[in-house]
């Protein structure tokens, strides 16, 4: 009979997690998509809106970083002012909660309107809940 009851009390708290986590992926997905259409309306502002305050921006393709979110901020506004027709579309294709607090996202992102071919590159992006949003450190 406790046998029963424990396990009762494990699918309980397995519900409740599985609910909460896909809470989390959901606006964790919401957040990304936030970026996207900020990044397309050329938003600086709200784009580095999705940044922790010490976040770190590295240039896949450079290997360039840039660190805070002034300067991340500061790097978009000089991006959409030399390619005003840039465009991004992304694919998130892996989603992991690291921590209750932390997830590791993986996808494909699409640059195009800058003159030349779109250009795919892979990515990899962590995000970190603070103040109940889902906010890039990463």
């Amino acid at each position: 009979m406790a046998q029963r009851w424990l396990f009762i009390v494990y699918l309980i708290g397995l519900v409740t997690f599985t609910e909460s986590a896909r809470a989390d992926e959901t606006a964790i997905r919401k957040s990304l998509a936030a970026y996207v259409e900020a990044f397309n309306k050329h938003d600086a502002q709200a784009m580095g809106k999705l940044w922790t305050e010490n976040g770190v921006h590295r240039d896949e393709v450079t290997g360039e970083e840039i660190s805070g979110r002034e300067a991340i901020t500061a790097d978009l506004t000089s991006v959409f002012k030399d390619n005003p027709k840039i465009r991004l579309s992304t694919h998130l294709t892996k989603l992991r909660m690291i921590r209750p607090e932390v997830a590791r996202g993986e996808g494909e992102a699409t640059l195009s309107g800058g003159g030349e071919d779109p250009s795919v590159t892979r990515f990899t992006v962590i995000l970190v809940l603070h103040d109940g949003k889902w906010l890039i450190d990463s």
